[in-house]
């Protein structure tokens, strides 16, 4: 492979994550992943944490009751929500 080829594949393949504000419409109806790949449920709300600073998402699970997941349990979120391993 020339050096030249080379250098342009690495610019293609260079991915940079934007940080772009999450909308709390954007959020709403969203699927939210366990990390090992299973469906927890789907988004309801979005809510501040009284007395810290954060926010919480409220999930209605697969059994139609509702969980909490602080953000900082969120890998990240695009076209669904990923939890972080616990």
């Amino acid at each position: 492979m020339s050096e030249r080829f080379a250098k342009k594949w690495e610019n293609t393949c260079r991915f940079e994550k934007e940080k772009k504000p999450m909308t709390k419409a954007r959020l709403i109806d969203m699927q939210v992943i366990s990390s090992d790949g299973n469906i927890v449920g789907k988004v309801l709300d979005i809510a501040p944490i009284v007395g810290k600073v954060g926010m919480s998402l409220i999930v209605e699970t697969k059994k139609g009751e509702n969980a909490e997941f602080a953000w900082e349990s969120i890998q990240g979120a695009g076209d669904y929500v990923l939890l972080k391993p616990q």
